[in-house]
């Protein structure tokens, strides 16, 4: 999960130009160019959903550590673990495919933008995938420390 976190903020506060959206944008209007102004609404969901996977991934991760220091209780405190993760992997869905559905659907119509999709979103993909895996591992982790193993 540390891992889909790290990807997950890199695609999202990427410092330059490459970044998955415009946050000076979504904050200054004016700092718009003609195609984010155009598709701000989808560029503030997508915002909004990789800002909630980010909160997922840290809620992920620190109920993991509760979970880890916990001596007695592992297997009774250890169920939110599932839920947090799909949390994590539907907020992290939803922002890619609304910002594939974006960009892909319409960029090719302004000419100065290139017709590929920039490295950030290639992040949030993978980061997507980790948390598709965080997810599997959270059942079974969940499911052996039931068993007790």
């Amino acid at each position: 999960m540390f891992l889909c976190l790290c990807l997950t903020s890199t695609a999202t506060f990427y410092a330059s130009d490459g970044r998955l959206v415009s946050w000076n944008c979504l904050t200054q209007d004016e700092q718009c160019d003609p195609w984010e102004r155009k598709y701000l609404e989808e560029m503030q969901t997508v915002a909004v959903f990789m800002s909630l996977a980010i909160i997922a991934e840290v809620a992920c991760l620190t109920w993991n550590f509760i979970t880890f220091c916990a001596c007695c209780w592992k297997g009774y405190i250890i169920h939110p673990l599932i839920a947090l993760s799909f949390l994590a992997a539907l907020f992290q869905i939803i922002a890619v495919i609304v910002y594939a559905l974006t960009y892909k659907g319409n960029i090719e119509y302004e000419p100065y933008h290139k017709y590929d999709y920039g490295f950030s979103f290639w992040l949030a993909v993978v980061a997507l995938q980790l948390a598709g895996i965080d997810v599997i591992v959270a059942i079974l982790t969940v499911c052996l420390g039931e068993e007790g193993l």
